[in-house]
């Protein structure tokens, strides 16, 4: 089953993807182990949480190495420890890889701002950890 990708959607850690469970979401992270079993693979984010991303029958997990950037977009699932969504590669091969601390703590920042800076985010999902 394929997801819809439409609209806005926050960026998440892993850490704060339970927070979000049935909504839709783009995670950025590192290709680890593939799941054959449910076309999917893990994902290791940011902040070293492993999520398990399922994809559907578009999804080429063959072209995927371990240790690829990806950034998948896709709906969290019930359990908040996984999703199902579409990826893209997002550093291009060749290319320099992104901070990911960096990047880490640009999305944590996003957060804990919330809706005083970034008016799109619900203040409901606001993290102030």
């Amino acid at each position: 089953m394929a997801v819809e990708i439409n609209g806005s959607r926050p960026r998440v850690t892993g850490k704060i993807l339970p927070d979000f469970k049935g909504q839709m979401v783009t995670l950025l992270g590192t290709v680890g182990e593939f799941d054959q079993n449910s076309r999917g693979l893990f994902l290791t984010t940011s902040d070293n949480v492993s999520v398990n991303v399922k994809f559907g029958t578009e999804a080429l997990i063959s072209e995927m190495t371990p240790n690829t950037m990806i950034e998948v977009t896709g709906q969290v699932d019930q359990s908040g420890d996984s999703m199902q969504g579409q990826c893209w590669n997002f550093v291009p091969s060749g290319e320099k890889s992104m901070d990911l601390n960096l990047y880490n703590l640009a999305v944590e920042k996003i957060h804990q701002l919330g809706a005083n800076v970034y008016p799109h985010i619900d203040q409901s999902q606001v993290h102030t950890e």
